[in-house]
């Protein structure tokens, strides 16, 4: 569980981002944050792991409280964090960028030689082939579509198996049919109890997958409802025309 208690979020200690923040996030659920542009979507996810963020009131996290820098390490260890940048190596292949990236290793050998398990192999595989990457894995990442690299980098965030995840708008720039997929893969994550936030930015999947959605307006929560709580209508206002 994620708890936010009077949190205030600042950059550089003087742009004020969000205040007044009281929200609790359970595991097992997808919660969705919603709002125009700019409303403080992708500080609040950054807020979880970067306290620097934080001017005023405490986050914790299974009641660990975050403003201890050890709590912060402990559970950064736990915790994937997807956005759309993305820290991709162009010149090599998405198989050895996990490889780069990879932290859930079965033993201290097998971190040593960056190897894989028989199981985790076929993890990867299944999900690439879900995804319809498996043709792409072994391609240099310069040679494929914005799309792809996208669905690639997700595979490679959500491969460390954390127990806390959060992604920045996941599905801008996909199609329905890969925005969908990647969804389904968020919702195994949630089967797994697990905590899964994500920003939002697409109506159909806001209500289509998420069990509870944060609105933000004004640089306050607006709002916390199950999407069949709220008229379509009232819905749509926390969205980029």
């Amino acid at each position: 569980m994620i708890k936010f208690q009077q949190v205030q979020l600042q950059y550089n200690q003087k742009n004020l981002v969000l205040k007044n923040i009281n929200l609790e996030f359970q595991n097992g659920q997808i919660i969705g944050l919603i709002g125009k542009s700019g409303c403080g979507k992708t500080t609040l996810l950054k807020s979880i792991f970067d306290h620097s963020l934080v001017v005023q009131g405490q986050i914790y996290v299974n009641d660990l409280d975050l403003q201890n820098r050890k709590n912060q390490k402990k559970i950064n260890q736990k915790l994937t964090f997807i956005d759309q940048e993305g820290l991709y190596l162009e010149e090599y292949d998405f198989y050895h960028n996990l490889k780069f990236s990879y932290q859930n290793w079965s033993n201290f050998l097998f971190k040593t030689l960056k190897i894989f398990t028989k199981t985790e192999l076929s993890t990867i595989w299944e999900e690439l082939t879900f995804l319809g990457l498996e043709n792409w894995a072994f391609v240099p990442l310069k040679n494929l579509s914005a799309g792809q690299k996208q669905r690639m980098n997700i595979l490679r965030g959500l491969a460390n198996d954390s127990q806390i995840i959060l992604a920045d708008e996941p599905t801008s720039n996909l199609d329905l049919n890969s925005s969908n997929k990647v969804m389904q893969l968020f919702v195994k994550q949630k089967q797994a109890n697990k905590v899964v936030i994500i920003a939002i930015h697409d109506l159909e999947i806001a209500l289509n997958y998420c069990d509870v959605l944060v609105a933000f307006k004004d640089q306050e929560v607006a709002g916390v409802f199950k999407p069949s709580e709220i008229k379509l209508n009232e819905l749509k206002e926390y969205f980029d025309n």
